[in-house]
């Protein structure tokens, strides 16, 4: 099972204090789990606590477990799938583009404001 931001939370000092920059301690276990937040932002988690913690999250993580991805990275991932299907060359007059070929790169080079 999972180590997820609740049971990150619960080994908090559940201050909510705000000192480690986000505005819970829920927040900030949810910023652990899923984005690697450094545990050593919390001034009042001990040296054992974040060495336990730290070490159960940096596994997970390691292992792609609850790992959360920038909503650019999901974006670009989704834009380079559906591109791939594109057919530069066939596009050009309608988009009013110029097809540029550089080895295996095709590129549509757009106008914007006449240039």
């Amino acid at each position: 099972m999972p180590f997820g931001p609740v049971d990150v939370s619960k080994q908090l000092p559940k201050t909510n204090c705000g000192e480690c920059g986000h505005p819970s301690c829920l927040a900030s276990a949810t910023q652990v789990v899923g984005f690697g937040y450094d545990l050593a932002n919390c001034p009042h988690l001990d040296l054992r606590a974040r060495e336990e913690l730290g070490a159960i999250v940096t596994a997970q993580r390691e292992n792609g477990v609850l790992v959360k991805r920038p909503s650019h990275q999901i974006t670009r991932e989704h834009l380079r799938e559906k591109i791939t299907r594109c057919d530069f060359a066939a596009s050009v007059r309608g988009l009013g583009a110029k097809y540029v070929r550089e080895g295996e790169v095709e590129t549509l080079r757009l106008l914007y404001f006449g240039r």
